[in-house]
């Protein structure tokens, strides 16, 4: 009775699991993630004379929000709550039946967390899991495939292994970020035409006002320096500065005169006188 009464609590609390929820909130940006679930699988044979041994690794992505979709991997010898499950066999010449030899499940009671988020990959981070002696933590990368058109077509491989850390990688389609972006992100990347021009700076005669408002400047500044320095004192500098400026601004209208008169050719030239 203790015994049945423990088969059904686990059970109970393996359908209470979660696993890698693609219905997850945090996921809302990956618009066609959904379509990744089910079980995914990885095979790799090896000839290890006299034997041969194969290493299998299986994923299940789930989606809470689909009845038809299971919180299980039903694989034999991977226990039924896993989310990532690795079986090593060795098969021998002289046994038809291969022999298990190791066993890796990450239970699908560990929540999932972000890694690093890219323009064209996420990674999923798996918690710690203890086996044997070590502890071992997963990372499944989930990149966008933009080529092809198949929508089902997706690559997933065992990547490596450093530091006890396995890494994983599924390549698809349905994987790829929602492109869509907000009206004030777009004016962010895309600004007005009118705005970037007023961005590259001032033009051409707004630079040429300033140098002749610059050597307007010094011009004064330097005639009413040289003629208090004949005065002395700073009272006299003061003073020869404000003449300066006077005398000056009042010559600038025959100044203007003079110049538009050499551009526009107006201006009074010397001639010959007929005899």
């Amino acid at each position: 009775m203790n015994l049945l009464l423990f088969t059904l609590t686990c059970t109970f609390l393996a359908s209470l699991s979660i696993a890698i929820d693609l219905s997850d909130e945090r996921l809302k940006n990956y618009p066609n993630i959904i379509n990744l679930k089910g079980l995914h699988t990885i095979e790799s044979n090896f000839k290890t004379p006299p034997s041969e041994k194969s290493i299998s690794w299986y994923l299940n992505l789930y989606d809470s929000k689909d009845k038809s979709s299971k919180n299980e991997i039903k694989v034999t010898g991977c226990p039924l709550n896993s989310q990532i499950c690795g079986l090593t066999e060795v098969k021998l010449p002289s046994s038809s039946k291969p022999i298990l030899t190791e066993l890796i499940s990450f239970p699908s009671d560990l929540t999932f967390t972000f890694g690093e988020e890219l323009n064209s990959s996420l990674v999923l981070k798996i918690p710690q899991i203890t086996w044997g002696e070590k502890s071992l933590s997963a990372e499944i990368e989930l990149i966008c495939k933009t080529e092809g058109d198949d929508d089902s077509n997706y690559n997933f491989q065992f990547d490596e292994s450093i530091d006890n850390l396995l890494k994983f990688k599924l390549e698809s389609k349905n994987a790829c970020k929602s492109s869509s972006s907000t009206p004030d992100d777009d004016k962010l990347k895309n600004p007005p035409n009118d705005q970037y021009d007023d961005s590259k700076g001032w033009g051409f005669f707004t630079w040429l006002f300033i140098l002749f408002v610059l050597i307007l400047a010094s011009y004064i500044i330097g005639q009413a320096w040289i003629n208090s320095n004949r005065i002395g004192g700073s009272h006299g500098f003061l003073e020869e500065l404000i003449e300066s400026i006077l005398e000056t601004f009042s010559k600038l209208p025959d100044f203007t005169r003079e110049i538009l008169g050499k551009f526009t050719g107006n201006g009074n030239r010397a001639g010959y006188s007929a005899v």
